[in-house]
């Protein structure tokens, strides 16, 4: 064999077990990204179903409890929209003129990663909120 030859099959050998060894990375890559969205897709029950299950609730105990649930959730949110207006005043008061202006850039950068998250989160598509 000569040496041109031996390295061109060297170089062949060489692509060839690149590609194989791609190929089982990846696929052990898919592998592992499956198990992760089973395991997301296999949440805990939602507190309504945890409570229907295990207290025994009837239908119209069902209902009953669906309403407190919502409105817990909707009151939960008026507080954090207020919580979130009166942190943004506090650190507005000890901003400089010159700072505030970037502030308001951010603060609305966040409401929009926010509003975002909220249409996603309605579509199905995003599984947890924005940290802001």
């Amino acid at each position: 064999m000569t040496s041109k030859t031996g390295a061109a099959l060297l170089l062949i050998l060489t692509f060839v077990l690149g590609m194989v060894a791609g190929g089982i990375v990846h696929c052990l890559y898919q592998k592992q990204i499956a198990q992760k969205r089973t395991i997301s897709q296999a949440r805990r029950p939602s507190i309504e179903d945890d409570i229907t299950q295990t207290v025994g609730l009837d239908s119209g105990q069902q209902e009953l409890l669906r309403t407190i649930l919502s409105n817990r959730m909707e009151r939960f949110r008026a507080l954090d929209a207020a919580l979130r207006q009166e942190t943004r005043q506090q650190i507005r008061q000890i901003l400089r003129d010159d700072q505030k202006p970037k502030f308001e850039q951010l603060i609305q950068k966040w409401d929009n990663q926010q509003k975002a998250w909220e249409k996603a989160h309605r579509d199905g598509n995003s599984p947890r909120p924005p940290a802001k």
